[in-house]
């Protein structure tokens, strides 16, 4: 196939016009040209995260160019975010996706070569994430196409079915912008990582199904459906090329050169406003008896601790775990998140010692009897958001909205879905909900982990129970761990104002309209 090289323009042109952006970008030359990326073939797919806007019913392509022309239709709630310092489309894993035109024979054709680019990133890497695919999962092998990144050994990168489907070599690292490129000559299959061959096998022809729609962020099944979890991304997508040929080795790395100054990495900035609240779970070293205060620095709302076990140290609050009915944990004021109404932030930095049954680092909501005072009790959890540190014993995270449930209602992911839990490390957690896009998103060392679409927000919760340790079903058990510092601002933090604060660690509130800027403000987290 012949290749030529696609000049792609800067986002300067309005949306209704964003149908010419790489075809007037193919005469720009000289001062000012935007970089050149190489085309195998014919251009026959091309998306990028700036032509869409969270609530657009569909993502346009730059179809002045394209081979497969037509918009993808979105479907469950993406949203547009900051990630890694660019603009990006983010999927939540559940039921995010989008459709978009049926292949043609320069993809479905028997030994078609194709090539797919992809730039994406994620805070968790899951066995099977797929970001882009076509055709469906059944037959022989070779008859499918679902290109992914996930972290399973044999089909985490390509799922073509059967003995065709390949792994990285090596998982592309978590919290970070990768590209990722799929080439397939009609006998060869090779991935790419951020312009450097990772893995090669040989396939022979294969041949996909025809005429089926091109789908992000999910694969179809063998009966035509999309129901369940089943190979979802949860995570950002910034660009993405089908190409009508296979892109060398050569092309490769240089449209890696070409375009990684888009995504630069996160910006570390100090915060915009000083949180409401601020808890640094510093007590005299030495036990930390029922009903000991632990002040608010700021607000004035007093946090207690409920239970007798838990003490002071250097670090911080430590508490035992155990039982429900008599383990320690911390009491946040009642109304504590449903006054901030709109926006809210929930910063802490939290350790876990041990596993115990399904553990929650923070749980705030109500109960089936309403408000609990002290240990002890019988009762369910009604509407919550918490983050649990334990699925059962298997130390991993779950974030949930309502009661333990997927806004859906219907599906919960399997346990080896979900972030994993390391025992023994201090994390740097930051929960928020962001009423311009009604998302609640958490992240977790600085990197985006899960979002959960919530069209009322916190205002919402009815938050007669805010607790540090203690879930909102008294079958669970509470957290054995520590708690370090706890903030809670009345606002959604930008990406930077969190890679700012994960920097800084917790005692050092950076604080722009203070002066107190990080020491790190403006350097690239990487």
């Amino acid at each position: 196939m012949p290749f030529r090289r696609l000049r792609v323009p800067k986002p300067t042109l309005k949306r209704p016009l964003r149908s010419l952006r790489l075809g007037l970008g193919l005469l720009v030359c000289g001062a000012g040209a935007a970089p050149a990326v190489e085309v195998a073939g014919e251009l026959l797919i091309s998306l990028d995260a700036r032509d869409f806007s969270t609530g657009d019913e569909t993502w346009g392509q730059a179809s002045a160019v394209t081979g497969i022309p037509g918009d993808f239709v979105a479907h469950g709630a993406p949203v547009v975010r900051q990630v890694g310092g660019a603009r990006a489309v983010v999927f939540d894993g559940v039921r995010d996706h989008f459709r978009g035109p049926s292949t043609t024979e320069a993809l479905h054709a028997p030994g078609a070569a194709h090539s797919v680019e992809l730039w994406v990133c994620q805070g968790d890497v899951r066995d099977q994430e797929s970001v882009v695919s076509w055709s469906r999962r059944w037959g022989g092998a070779g008859d499918f196409a679902g290109f992914r990144y996930g972290a399973h050994p044999e089909f985490g990168a390509v799922g073509r079915w059967g003995s065709a489907d390949m792994g990285f070599s090596k998982i592309p690292e978590t919290g970070r912008w990768h590209h990722l490129v799929y080439t397939y000559d009609g006998r060869t299959q090779s991935i790419y990582v951020d312009g450097v061959l990772d893995a090669k096998r040989q396939l022979g022809l294969i041949d996909a199904h025809d005429s089926l729609p091109i789908l992000l962020g999910v694969e179809q099944r063998e009966d035509f459906s999309l129901e369940g979890s089943f190979c979802r991304y949860s995570g950002a997508l910034g660009r993405l090329r089908i190409h009508a040929g296979s892109l060398t080795a050569a092309q490769v790395k240089r449209n890696h050169e070409e375009e990684r100054a888009a995504f630069p990495g996160s910006r570390v900035a100090p915060l915009a406003s000083a949180p409401r609240h601020r808890y640094r779970f510093a007590g005299d070293p030495g036990e930390a008896a029922d009903g000991s205060e632990i002040p608010d620095e700021v607000g004035g709302w007093d946090a207690v601790v409920r239970g007798d076990g838990a003490h002071f140290d250097a670090e911080g609050l430590r508490l035992p775990g155990g039982s429900s009915s008599s383990a320690p944990y911390v009491d946040l004021p009642n109304g504590i998140i449903s006054a901030m109404a709109d926006e809210v932030s929930i910063e802490f930095w939290a350790t876990q010692y041990e596993a115990t049954s399904w553990a929650r680092l923070m749980s705030v909501g109500s109960t089936t009897v309403g408000e609990v005072g002290d240990p002890g009790g019988e009762f369910y959890g009604g509407q919550v958001i918490t983050l649990a540190t334990n699925v059962g014993l298997v130390p991993v995270y779950r974030l949930i909205r309502a009661s333990g449930k997927l806004p859906d209602g219907k599906i919960l992911r399997e346990t080896s879905d979900y972030p994993a839990t390391e025992l023994g490390r201090e994390f740097h957690h930051v929960l928020m909900y962001d009423s311009k896009v009604r998302h609640w998103f958490w992240y977790r060392d600085g990197a985006l982990m899960e979002c959960l679409p919530d069209p009322k927000g916190p205002s919402s919760i009815p938050d007669v129970n805010a607790w540090l340790g203690r879930s909102e079903f008294s079958d669970d058990q509470n957290l054995n761990g520590r708690f370090n510092e706890l903030r809670i601002y009345d606002y959604a933090l930008s990406e930077a104002e969190v890679w700012g604060s994960f920097r800084a660690g917790p005692d050092r509130l950076r604080v722009a309209s203070s002066g107190g800027a990080s020491d790190a403000e403006g350097e690239v987290a990487e």
